[in-house]
């Protein structure tokens, strides 16, 4: 009798055991979980922090006359020059470039920076565009024909392959034309709230370690905006 006894209670014991072990087990792995799960929401936090505090710091452009700011990372403004808009008045033309992305080996290669351009007009929106557009094409043209004439060898052929996409820049409705021009800079233009003047905006090819075209593009304000309430 004593040793069925002891069985009995030896079994009771191991049950005990299994569970509070099956206990322990899955509040581990609960533990773990929720370890990960907030390491993974500290790192996204903590990037989401890097990314809006570079901008923190960043020089303050502010045109008061044409009515717009943005903020770089301390870009040089007078090194360099970037392909902008090919028709009517340019009231404003600044090229703001990362020059630890120069090469001065090799002079015609991309560096990272971004042009910046204010263009007065007295068409609409929608016009400007197409004008601008074939002045694109033409300003491509013209730079093959002139390779093809004085570059052994040179023998491309105009593309017809621009593309025009929508983007909004500040509650503001624009396009980005891209493929227009022999430059390789996908342009972007925007027309301010209050006047027929636009912003013009290009894109280079290369890529910097300061700052990336989107954060510069976020910086950007028309000072006639109004807020909504």
């Amino acid at each position: 009798m004593l040793k069925l006894k002891f069985s009995a209670q030896f079994k009771w014991l191991i049950i005990i055991f299994t569970l509070l072990l099956t206990i322990i087990v899955v509040l581990s792995f609960r533990l773990i979980e929720d370890r990960d799960q907030k390491i993974q929401n500290f790192e996204k936090l903590s990037e989401a922090i890097d990314k809006q505090d570079r901008t923190l710091g960043w020089t303050t452009h502010t045109d008061e006359e044409l009515r717009f700011s943005f903020k770089h990372p301390d870009l040089d403004d007078e090194c360099c020059t970037m392909g902008g808009p090919a028709s009517e008045e340019i009231l404003f033309r600044k090229t703001y470039t990362d020059i630890d992305t120069l090469d001065p080996e090799v002079l015609d290669k991309p560096f990272a920076g971004i042009g910046v351009y204010v263009v007065e007009t007295d068409k609409q929106f929608e016009q400007y565009i197409v004008n601008e557009k074939e002045a694109l094409h033409w300003q491509e043209k013209d730079y093959l024909l002139y390779m093809s004439e004085n570059e052994e060898g040179f023998d491309q052929k105009f593309i017809d392959d621009g593309r025009e996409e929508k983007v909004t820049l500040n509650g503001q409705e624009g396009v980005i034309l891209t493929h227009y021009s022999w430059d390789g800079i996908n342009r972007y233009y925007v027309p301010f709230p209050n006047s027929k003047n636009i912003l013009v905006i290009g894109k280079s090819s290369a890529d910097s370690e300061k700052f990336t075209f989107e954060e510069i593009l976020s910086t950007f304000d028309f000072l006639d905006v109004q807020e909504q309430p």
